[in-house]
């Protein structure tokens, strides 16, 4: 190969890297703010892996996440094929390959960001601006802020309250765990930048706790609740799981330096949120202290009493079917073919808890690859800031959205709605970008 040729390949590389940025960018801001472009975003991404698979920097045969996918794909097909053998009426006329590997599109994402710490935050930063200008589009704006910090549910128009919650948390996590890289960097920017960066993470910060709070979901508010007394160990502690990120009194400092404000606003809108939070923890515990007395089989149909329901009958099925489970159709053929009253099965046909979900449709086996997938991730992210490859920042954010997603999905289906995939690829990608290509800036 000539040393022209060579360059217009490397030029057409380039290129290519760019435009497929772009559609990250557009899958990042898209799904949420114009989702049919987030939809043909997602597409390309998909279809990215042909060109991915014919670059000599992608070495698929070292990659366990490429080999995970691909027996995803092959479970969800031996599933289907056992369904459309033994039970016919619930199978559909294909398979349905996405479920995993829609949860799996952090892959290509992550080799197009090329492990460039600037490319992660552009498209984080894109998603957080997206997500608050979608409050104006899909929601109310001002007027839904206003109803929230009121006492009413609100949800912007993001498929409900609890998808809500989640994606305002992980824009929480994102800028509280962006101020440790704010002092890393005061000597590299000036003054001026320095403090618009502290005032956008401040004004993101105030949003994003608002909007958490007034969309009212007490299994995220759990979730973030349980992040935050581990991640306050690990830096109390100084206990950091070998990350490369130390305990340092000027990270306090300016932790302080930010959340003071964000206190004094919380205490002069004490008289909207307290009664906010408190109603909604505090409204249904006689349908906790009733299923403990009586069972699940006698409770009424509330939020939590409809959960219990749903988990009840969905432990039976999959009971019967433990190891391939009953296929894509599971948790809406377990809804109606249950004997919840006719409003709980037309408003509903998801289980409210993504791993149940994800067993009763894929049996132990489809569980494990997703315990497998977490896991995976998890080591890697840990090795990368024990070799330091990973900048600290990217390895907080990973682990402590983990968290949150892990106990949230609990509680909601997340992760088989576009809300939980599009976090979760977007938080995910990042680290399996410095695992791909390592630390390069």
């Amino acid at each position: 190969m000539t040393y022209y040729s060579l360059a217009q390949k490397n030029e057409f590389s380039q290129k290519t890297n760019n435009f497929m940025l772009i559609v990250c960018l557009l899958y990042a801001t898209c799904t949420n703010l114009i989702p049919f472009l987030g939809r043909a975003a997602e597409v390309i991404l998909l279809l990215s892996f042909i060109l991915i698979l014919k670059r000599t920097n992608y070495k698929f045969i070292n990659d366990r996440l490429f080999f995970i996918l691909l027996a995803s794909i092959l479970i969800t097909i031996i599933t289907w094929i056992n369904i459309k053998i033994t039970y016919p009426e619930l199978s559909s006329n294909i398979p349905d390959i996405r479920y995993f590997s829609r949860l799996l599109l952090f892959i290509p994402i992550g080799y197009w960001l090329q492990g460039k710490e600037k490319n992660i935050i552009l498209i984080w930063s894109a998603f957080i601006l997206s997500t608050f200008i979608s409050t104006f589009t899909r929601g109310g704006g001002i007027s839904e802020w206003q109803s929230g910090l009121s006492g009413t549910r609100v949800d912007f128009g993001i498929i409900n309250a609890q998808h809500t919650a989640l994606i305002m948390a992980t824009i929480l996590i994102m800028a509280i765990l962006y101020i440790p890289s704010i002092v890393n960097n005061r000597h590299k920017n000036s003054i001026t930048t320095q403090a618009s960066k502290g005032v956008i993470v401040f004004i993101t910060i105030i949003l994003s706790i608002a909007g958490l709070i007034i969309s009212q979901t007490r299994g995220v508010w759990l979730a973030v609740i349980i992040s935050t007394l581990i991640t306050t160990f690990l830096f109390i502690t100084k206990v950091n799981f070998r990350f490369n990120f130390k305990f340092k009194v000027k990270y306090i400092l300016f932790f302080f330096i930010i959340t003071i404000p964000i206190v004094l606003v919380g205490y002069k809108y004490e008289n909207k949120i307290e009664p906010i939070i408190s109603e909604r923890v505090k409204n249904e515990d006689y349908v906790v202290f009733k299923a403990l007395d009586t069972g699940i089989d006698n409770l009424p149909y509330t939020s939590i009493g409809i959960r219990l329901h749903s988990w009840n009958e969905a432990l039976k099925w999959i009971k019967e079917k433990p190891i391939l489970g009953w296929g894509e159709n599971a948790k809406k053929e377990i809804m109606s073919k249950s004997n919840f009253p006719q409003w709980i099965k037309d408003r509903y046909r998801h289980l409210h808890n993504f791993y149940l979900e994800t067993t009763s449709s894929y049996g132990f086996i489809g569980l494990w690859i997703l315990l497998y997938i977490y896991y995976f991730l998890l080591k890697s992210v840990n090795y990368l800031s024990i070799e330091n490859k990973i900048p600290p920042y990217i390895t907080w954010v990973t682990y402590v959205f983990f968290i949150v997603l892990f106990i949230a999905n609990f509680f909601e289906s997340y992760n088989s709605m576009w809300s939980g995939k599009l976090v979760s690829n977007l938080i995910f990608s990042a680290s399996y970008s410095y695992l791909l290509f390592g630390k390069k800036e």
